[in-house]
């Protein structure tokens, strides 16, 4: 059955070596990494935390904010200037490093999902519902396109700029996003298939990159579900049409995030610890050996050679030598700032899933909670969870093989003394 046209699944193996495997210890959730240089680096995560190291990420120290959202993403335009975005429009300007962060009005109210910058004074950041530009730096901002899921950005310079809105609709800007033309994707689904980008990057204005993941029912095995990395590539200026791309040595694991270093040297990251490489442009990709099967989301590289990589649980991965070798960063360790400072019930993944999904919650303080399955009829069908647990976060399977196909909810409820916290979130079953 010819699902997967999209990529030519071969992994080849590297043969890096690994310095040292363990997590960090700090249990704040981190989002994004960004590093300007070979010493100075910031990462972000829940509850406003923002961090930086100025040693390459041997220690790193956290930086005072009054913001209670969770951030997202973030972008330096060298080691002093600096911009965060976050939740309900949340977004903080450095000028100093990183040492003190002040809050800027965007008249957005959505989840800021990527932020780039192309000077000092000219950038754009999206929110899924379009862009905002700003020329003074970020002191005041402008929607300059409505209507339309903006998901990921790619600046190139003060005037062109490529946006992605959400599955493989991809449009550039010459003239700073104040007028827009479609570049048509040459990707089709494939019987019952669906698929997501999780992150693109322009190398130039006519070479570019677009990863994600690509699912598909596979009736031939108990209609379960299958997961490959997806991979779209810009063909050329002339042509103007993403296709999928026919690269090699991609692997068989999801894809997360995506990097330039030049037109020709790029990294992608993903799932189960997936790292790999390719010096042609993206034709033909080498796996590196990471040492970890941690799920990769975030990287930052600065050179060809000098590179950071974040993944769950804090992990962050560090190289000198271009991926031959990596090393685990351990030292983000304040306890202060250990325990997170709200409930939180996240998606489960993978949604839509067969049989198993995994859901994942946060605790602010210790707590009686329940997190119980209902059905589409609103009637309880399993009970996944229902005692007394600590702080932390926490995740939990839940095996669906004995359910039929269909919506369900989970709930995640904690005691009176937790303030009688409530969240419901959706999730589908397709068998």
């Amino acid at each position: 059955m010819n699902k997967y046209f999209l990529i030519i699944l071969l992994t080849v193996f590297s043969s890096g070596n690994v310095y040292s495997q363990s997590d960090p210890e700090i249990t704040q959730k981190l989002s994004d990494i960004f590093f300007t240089d070979s010493q100075n680096g910031w990462v972000i995560g829940d509850s406003g935390f923002i961090a930086r190291t100025n040693d390459g990420g041997i220690s790193w120290s956290k930086s005072p904010t009054s913001v209670i959202d969770s951030l997202t993403t973030l972008f330096f335009i060298d080691a002093v200037h600096g911009w965060v975005g976050g939740e309900n429009g949340i977004l903080l300007k450095t000028t100093d490093s990183g040492n003190s962060w002040q809050s800027t009005p965007t008249n957005s109210e959505e989840i800021i999902l990527d932020i780039e910058f192309a000077n000092n004074d000219i950038g754009w950041f999206s929110d899924g519902t379009g862009a905002y530009s700003t020329e003074n730096g970020g002191a005041t901002w402008e929607k300059i396109i409505d209507s339309l899921g903006i998901a990921f950005l790619s600046v190139l310079d003060s005037n062109i700029v490529w946006f992605e809105e959400d599955v493989f609709r991809v449009y550039r800007s010459a003239d700073g996003g104040n007028s827009i033309e479609n570049i048509p994707s040459g990707f089709a689904y494939i019987g019952i298939c669906g698929a997501w980008t999780e992150d693109f990057d322009m190398a130039n204005d006519s070479t570019g990159l677009m990863v994600g993941t690509v699912w598909c029912l596979n009736i031939s095995f108990k209609d379960s579900i299958d997961y490959f990395p997806l991979l779209i590539e810009l063909l050329s200026k002339d042509s103007l049409l993403w296709m999928p791309s026919q690269a090699q040595g991609t692997g068989s694991e999801p894809l997360d995030a995506v990097q330039f270093l030049t037109e020709k040297i790029v990294w992608s990251v993903g799932e189960f610890g997936t790292i790999i490489k390719s010096q042609n442009g993206g034709i033909i990709w080498v796996k590196q050996l990471s040492g970890t099967e941690t799920d990769l989301f975030s990287m930052s590289f600065i050179d060809t050679l000098t590179g950071w990589v974040l993944g769950k649980n804090n992990l962050i991965l560090h190289t000198t030598d271009g991926g031959e070798n990596w090393s685990t960063l351990v030292s983000i360790d304040n306890k202060e700032y250990n325990i997170p400072n709200e409930f939180t019930l996240l998606q489960n993944y993978p949604n839509p899933f067969n049989p198993v999904t995994k859901i994942e919650y946060v605790l602010p303080v210790g707590s009686e909670i329940s997190l119980i399955i209902y059905n589409l009829l609103g009637r309880e069908v399993a009970r996944v969870v229902d005692g007394e647990q600590s702080a932390g976060n926490h995740t939990v399977r839940w095996d669906a093989s004995n359910f039929a196909s269909g919506i369900y909810f989970y709930r995640l409820q904690a005691g009176p003394a937790a303030g009688g916290f409530v969240q419901t979130r959706k999730m589908v079953l397709l068998k």
